[in-house]
C-alpha cells in the first residue's frame, strides 16, 4: 500500500501509520494537495461478510475526517464483494492473505518504483530483503502513531 501511494506520481505531504489523534477506524493516513485517504485494514483466515464489510464503510465514512476513504480487505473475499468497488464514498481494496505472495507482490512492486527513479533494484534477493526492512520500519512508525513529513517542495519519498 505504501509503495502504491509513492509510485502513484502524487507528491505526499505527510504519511501516518496507526494515527491516535484522528480515529481509530484509520489504519493509515495519506495526506497530498488533494485531501486526505484515510485507509482502515481488516483481515481475516475466514471469509468476509457482505454485512461486516457494509458496516465497517458506513462507520469509515461517518468518521468525515478525510475526502477519501479505502477499506482494505486482506483474506478470502467472497465473488458477489470482489464485484463491487466501493460502498458509498468508501473504496474497497481487495488483497490475497498468502504472505509470501504479498512478499513476492511488495518486491515486485519495489522493484518497477526503484526503476522509475532510476535506481538500480538489485537482486530478488535483495529486493525482498529491503521489503523486510521496510517492513519492520512500519511496524515501528505504526506503534507510535508517527506522522512523517518532509519539507515544503520536497516529495515525500
Amino acid at each position: 500500500m505504501l509503495l502504491d501511494a509513492v509510485a502513484s506520481g502524487q507528491d505526499l505531504v505527510a504519511a501516518t501509520l496507526e494515527p491516535g489523534g484522528l480515529s481509530d477506524k484509520f489504519d493509515f493516513v495519506w495526506e497530498d494537495a488533494q485531501g486526505t485517504r484515510a485507509v482502515q485494514v481488516k483481515s481475516t483466515d475466514k471469509q468476509f461478510s457482505r454485512a461486516d464489510v457494509e458496516r465497517w464503510a458506513v462507520e469509515l465514512q461517518s468518521t468525515g475526517q478525510a475526502s477519501d476513504y479505502v477499506l482494505c480487505l486482506v483474506g478470502l473475499i467472497p465473488l458477489s464483494l470482489a464485484r463491487i468497488s466501493s460502498l458509498g464514498r468508501v473504496r474497497l481494496d481487495f488483497h490475497n492473505l498468502d504472505l509470501m505472495a504479498v512478499r513476492e507482490q511488495a518486491a515486485h512492486r519495489l522493484d518497477r518504483f526503484l526503476r522509475s527513479q532510476r535506481m538500480l533494484p538489485g537482486s530478488p534477493d535483495y529486493r525482498e530483503m529491503l521489503v523486510e526492512a521496510l517492513t519492520s520500519r512500519l511496524l515501528g512508525l505504526s506503534v507510535t502513531g508517527t506522522r512523517a513529513t518532509h519539507p515544503t517542495g520536497q516529495r515525500f519519498c
